[in-house]
């Protein structure tokens, strides 16, 4: 005989499929539910023990009432684990978010970039490719001066909002700096021109889509780096960081507004301040 436990289903997605959400809940809830089983697999033993003339359906029956009576306690305390799950990992994740843009900040970011580099390099499939992004707002200094740091943080939302539409479930963005966002896609071709469209479309969205307190357009600038052409071992996250930090400040420096891939025949490394 089996029995249908409180299965909630409330939790906000971004906990739901937090991949630490399950672990957290299955570590309280499976040992709970096993010990309840047994607590009503020995019920059965005592009853057969006590009345060992009863059928099986009539042993279903009585168990069948005493579970019932105890389905609010185990209820109560499922809810009680789930919630408790709830807000360990909502917690965590808090830790993990940029408080203005809801985005990863930039410890969190980095840590999964990290993470999936090293996966890609165990892997080295030779059709997925992981390129980075970073983005920044151009002459943002100028738009909180003139308007304010209230405009300024609007403009900031608004571009997180443009970015989460403009990547897929397995992409990550993350807010890395004042005004400076980044970008880890998975997954990608081998074609630059491919490429470079992609992050195109995102910089025309910003441009169409954000407007200044004046009406006038807000742009950014984006420098792009992958791990195209490269041997496992070359492969770091610092390495393609730096590279497309070094082809948004190539970007920066020649009109800004436009989108540069990492070129090293083209583009210096940039050096650390």
């Amino acid at each position: 005989m089996s029995f249908e436990f409180f299965k909630p289903n409330d939790a906000p997605q971004e906990i739901a499929q937090h991949p630490e959400f399950n672990e957290e809940i299955n570590k309280k809830i499976t040992p709970y539910l096993e010990s309840v089983q047994k607590d009503f697999e020995m019920m059965r033993l005592v009853i057969r023990k006590m009345k060992p003339d009863l059928k099986p359906e009539e042993e279903d029956a009585i168990i069948a009432e005493a579970a019932e009576k105890r389905m609010s306690e185990v209820n109560a305390s499922l809810l009680n684990y789930y919630n408790q799950g709830i807000e360990r990992v909502a917690g965590k994740i808090r830790e993990n978010m940029d408080g203005l843009t809801n985005l990863l900040n930039k410890v969190a970011f980095e840590k999964e970039g990290r993470r999936e580099l090293e996966i890609y390099k165990r892997e080295e499939k030779a059709n997925k490719q992981i390129g980075l992004v970073i983005i920044d707002g151009d002459n943002f200094k100028r738009v909180n001066d003139k308007f304010g740091h209230d405009e300024g943080d609007r403009i900031l939302r608004e571009l997180a909002q443009i970015i989460k539409k403009n990547i897929r479930p397995m992409d990550f963005a993350g807010r890395v700096g004042g005004e400076e966002f980044a970008i880890l896609f998975t997954f990608l071709p081998d074609e630059k021109e491919t490429n470079l469209r992609m992050i195109e479309r995102l910089r025309k969205s910003v441009e169409e889509e954000i407007k200044k307190k004046d009406g006038s357009n807000f742009t950014i600038s984006l420098g792009f780096a992958d791990t195209n052409n490269r041997e496992a071992s070359e492969i770091d996250f610092s390495t393609i960081f730096k590279e497309a930090d070094s082809a948004l400040y190539y970007a920066k420096e020649n009109g800004r507004n436009q989108s540069v891939i990492f070129d090293p025949e083209k583009i210096k490394l940039k050096e650390k301040k």
